[in-house]
């Protein structure tokens, strides 16, 4: 069964596909580590839940690519409890969607950015976007060289998912 989480990432990324139609990469909650091939050279790559590892980043197939990635959970008590309902508590998931593309293709970035924040799903709340692409990379890839070309375009977007759970699962 899907959580709340993946639920939300999921519909956000077929409003995405929905829109951009084949030319979009989609990626849902992952993490994003290092690789070193055999030559040592060292490169991005993102973790999805099963396990399997892929390169991040523009290519000649797709215009667009996005991933998610949870940052951080917090908790409270459910204040809107009373005595006798069940023991639920509220969830805060803070999150961040990063995107990627190619310039030429999509030379207003901030209209990306706005377009994407447009097709966010309900219980989604957009906190910030950060078009600082070098920063956006070493926050997400910090041990390596910055390598992506004046072609390329890198953005992040912070939102924030809340939502009730019982209180002892995930």
């Amino acid at each position: 069964m899907k959580n709340k989480i993946d639920g939300i990432v999921d519909s956000w990324n077929a409003n995405l596909q929905d829109f951009y139609k084949k030319d979009i990469v989609l990626n849902g909650l992952v993490t994003p580590i290092v690789r070193r091939d055999e030559s040592d050279v060292y490169f991005p790559v993102i973790v999805n839940a099963e396990g399997y590892d892929k390169y991040v980043f523009t290519d000649d197939k797709n215009d667009i690519g996005v991933y998610h990635k949870l940052l951080t959970k917090t908790y409270q008590p459910n204040q809107k409890a009373s005595f006798g309902d069940e023991v639920t508590q509220r969830v805060t998931a803070e999150m961040i969607l990063i995107c990627w593309g190619f310039i030429d293709r999509f030379p207003r970035v901030h209209e990306v950015e706005s377009r994407i924040t447009s097709l966010a799903p309900k219980g989604v709340n957009v906190r910030i976007s950060n078009f600082d692409r070098i920063n956006v990379f070493q926050q997400e890839f910090g041990n390596i060289p910055f390598f992506l070309t004046n072609k390329e375009f890198l953005f992040s977007i912070r939102y924030q998912i809340t939502y009730d759970e019982k209180k002892g699962c995930s």
